[in-house]
C-alpha cells in the first residue's frame, strides 16, 4: 500500500462560492454550510501521482477548525471530473460550473460531526459512501495529477469553519490517500497452455 500526503499549496487552491450570487472568494476561511452566508466550497490538491488503475483503500480530509460548531446543514461532496483541473479564480460560479463526478458522498453537518476550535477535524464519508469512492472514479478514468474536491451546499443554517492557506499555510486542508497498485498477471511463455510446462508440449 502507498500513501499520498497532500496539502493545499497555494492561496487560490481553496475557495468559496456564495450561493446567492455565484461570486467567488479566494481569501475566506474554508467553510461548509452557512458561514454568515450560504457557501459552496472547493479544495484543490496538486502533486498527485500513481493513482491510475489503483484501488483507493482510504481517503481522509483533515481540517484545522477555527470555530466550535455543531449546527445542522445539508451538502454533498464531489470531485471535479478531470485529470488536472485548474486552480480557482474569481470568475462567477467557478465551483458549480465545474464538471462533477458521478460518485458522491453526503457532507451534512452530522457527517462532519461537532467541531472544536483549534482541533484537527477529519472527514472520510457519510457512513456509506466515502471520499475514497469519489477518488476511485478519478483513478479508474485518468492518471490524475491534481484532485479538486467540491462541497455543494443544499440547505441549513449550521456551519463548519476551518483555516485556509491564506490564514496559515502550515494548517491548510490536507488529504491523505492510501492506495494499492493494480495487480498485473504474469505473462505465460509463448507456446504454452495454462497449467502445463513448456517441456511437455
Amino acid at each position: 500500500m502507498t500513501t499520498l500526503n497532500l496539502q493545499v499549496a497555494v492561496n487560490s487552491d481553496d475557495a468559496v462560492q456564495f450561493v446567492s450570487s455565484g461570486g467567488m472568494n479566494l481569501f475566506d476561511p474554508v467553510a461548509f454550510g452557512s458561514d454568515l452566508s450560504e457557501e459552496h466550497n472547493g479544495i484543490r490538491f496538486t502533486g498527485v501521482s500513481g493513482l491510475s488503475g489503483s484501488t483507493i483503500d482510504s481517503a481522509t480530509l483533515t481540517f484545522r477548525a477555527s470555530a466550535t460548531d455543531s449546527g445542522a446543514f445539508i451538502g454533498d461532496w464531489f470531485a471535479e471530473d478531470a485529470e488536472a483541473p485548474p486552480t480557482f479564480t474569481t470568475t462567477v460560479n467557478n465551483i458549480t460550473d465545474r464538471t462533477q463526478t458521478t460518485a458522491t458522498c453526503e457532507g451534512d453537518g452530522t457527517d462532519f460531526g461537532n467541531w472544536t476550535s483549534g482541533a484537527d477535524e477529519t472527514f472520510t464519508g457519510d457512513g456509506v459512501n466515502t471520499i475514497a469512492d469519489i477518488i476511485q472514479e478519478l483513478a479508474d478514468s485518468y492518471d490524475p495529477s491534481t484532485i479538486v474536491l467540491l462541497h455543494i451546499f443544499t440547505s441549513g443554517t449550521g456551519e463548519r469553519v476551518a483555516l485556509n492557506y491564506f490564514q496559515d499555510a502550515a494548517l491548510a486542508p490536507k488529504l491523505d490517500i492510501d492506495h494499492s497498485a493494480a495487480v498485473v498477471a504474469a505473462a505465460r511463455p509463448a507456446g504454452t497452455l495454462a497449467g502445463m510446462s513448456p517441456a511437455i508440449l
